[in-house]
Formats: C-alpha cells, structure tokens, sequence
C-alpha cells in the first residue's frame, strides 16, 4: 500500500491485530535524530507511518495525515475480535 493514504476509519479489514501495531513519524522513522525542540516538531508535523510487526521486521500497512488519525488506528479494536 505504498503512496496511499489511509485513516482509521478507511483502515482494511485485515488489519493488524492491536499487538502487532506500531506507528512512526514518517519524517523519522527510525527514530529522533536528536532531541532539540526543532527536531521533535519538524518529526511530529507530517505524515505517521502505519506498522504491523512481524517476525522478519516491520510492514508498512498505511499513512495517517496526523498524530490523531494514527493514534485511533494505534488504539482500534481488534476487527477480528467479537463483540
């Protein structure tokens, strides 16, 4: 799902189980490069990637447009599990 953009409302059906979830700011992704306040809000401003753990790494399943979308995807029910 490269280039496209998804909330967590337009999240697919086989999303990630809440475990395995993981987001990243798209800026930065493996991690802050240091910690002066220009750097933590130039990483925060843009786009978060959306991840799914897995045993050989980290899969990028989508984009969020800010830190609200992709906190909700983060803290979304399971949508395999029952309610």
């Amino acid at each position: 799902m490269a280039g496209r953009e998804e909330g967590p409302r337009e999240r697919p059906a086989t999303a990630p189980p809440p475990w395995r979830r993981e987001i990243r700011s798209a800026r930065f992704p493996q991690g802050l490069p240091d910690r002066c306040d220009l750097t933590v809000f130039e990483a925060f401003d843009d786009a978060w990637l959306l991840l799914e753990a897995t045993t050989g790494g980290y899969c990028i399943v989508g984009v969020a447009r800010d830190y609200a979308d992709a906190r909700a995807w983060l803290t979304a029910e399971d949508p395999g599990q029952e309610v």
